[in-house]
């Protein structure tokens, strides 16, 4: 596997069945060259139309993933690892009353990152029980967060040209998205 979607994230997965192509593709996630594109449905309207989100990340006593202040990164805690730098770009694409369509750009690869990044500011993904969304949404229920990997774009490992994979959104969050147009 060349890299992880969180539990209940939908979307892009990118595998080699070449194991002298996955070290490459590992190394072009680590490094940030591979450009990700995520959809998601996130509880009420942010203020602003789009913002950089840059924190801190790291695990609380307990296993539990928090963002942390931006002077923190580098920090020791508890359990012997370190505070790391956590960079998101969103933009909303859509607001609908409760609730809003976001695109996040991860520039970096934490756990739960994007989904901490919109709670932090009081905007959790749909869905996200976890991080204080809602596990309903006009009487349904969702079977879990509405965070899609809509696309990748990077060089091909081999050829070096230039390739973009995408994937529609899931039914779930093209219907929610259908009722509220």
């Amino acid at each position: 596997m060349a890299h992880q979607l969180d539990r209940g994230t939908s979307g892009l997965l990118l595998c080699s069945k070449d194991p002298t192509i996955n070290a490459p593709l590992q190394a072009a996630f680590a490094s940030g060259s591979i450009k990700k594109h995520y959809w998601g449905i996130c509880c009420g309207e942010p203020e602003r139309d789009s913002w950089h989100s840059a924190t801190g990340h790291g695990r609380m006593r307990g296993g539990r993933w928090r963002t942390y202040p931006l002077a923190a990164v580098g920090e020791r805690l508890p359990g012997g690892s370190r505070v790391k730098l956590a960079m998101t770009e969103i933009a909303v694409q859509q607001r609908l009353g409760a609730i809003s369509l976001v695109e996040a750009r991860p520039q970096t690869g934490r756990t739960h990152q994007i989904r901490l990044h919109l709670a932090a500011i009081g905007h959790p993904l749909l869905g996200d029980t976890r991080y204080g969304g809602a596990s309903t949404y006009q009487s349904q229920q969702l079977p879990h967060h509405l965070l899609h990997a809509a696309q990748l774009s990077l060089q091909h490992p081999a050829t070096g040209k230039p390739l973009q994979l995408s994937a529609p959104p899931p039914a779930i969050m093209q219907q929610i998205m259908e009722q509220n147009r």
